[in-house]
């Protein structure tokens, strides 16, 4: 599977689970402003971990 592919389908996963958190995390008139943080911080390192 090359690189391209897999990227796609972690950003499908990325896109469906903040569309699945939003009803839940946040007012109906505030979904849309979750969904766009969510996928703006998608991939970014967590703080304090070290790399392998």
């Amino acid at each position: 599977m090359n690189g391209r592919r897999l990227e796609r389908q972690g950003w499908d996963a990325a896109e469906t689970v903040a569309l699945a958190l939003a009803p839940l995390a946040v007012e109906p008139a505030a979904e849309h402003g979750f969904v766009t943080a969510f996928l703006g911080r998608w991939g970014e390192p967590v703080a304090g971990r070290r790399p392998r």
